[in-house]
């Protein structure tokens, strides 16, 4: 089942590290996403991997991902939070 959240994270992971390239000197510092209800989509194990995952991105270690529910089966991107690179990511 996890296999699901991994998919999802490595897709948002890689739409993050366009959002960095295009913002070239900062780094991610938070991330919302929408999790539809109906998404099959486990927020404790989506949070687990993406922790794990963005720690290894240098521009993305120590950004926070805030999950929201959301009705239907869509899992979305709502909002990035960019930092020079070098600021605390903590707000």
């Amino acid at each position: 089942r996890s296999m699901h959240e991994l998919s999802l994270v490595e897709a948002l992971l890689e739409r993050l590290r366009r959002v960095a390239r295009d913002h070239p000197g900062m780094a991610v510092s938070r991330v919302e996403v929408a999790v539809g209800r109906d998404s099959c989509c486990v927020p404790a194990t989506f949070r687990f991997l993406f922790t794990a995952l963005a720690r290894e991105e240098p521009r993305m270690a120590g950004a926070r991902l805030e999950l929201k529910a959301a009705p239907g089966s869509d899992v979305v991107l709502n909002r990035v939070e960019l930092v020079e690179r070098g600021e605390s990511h903590v707000p």
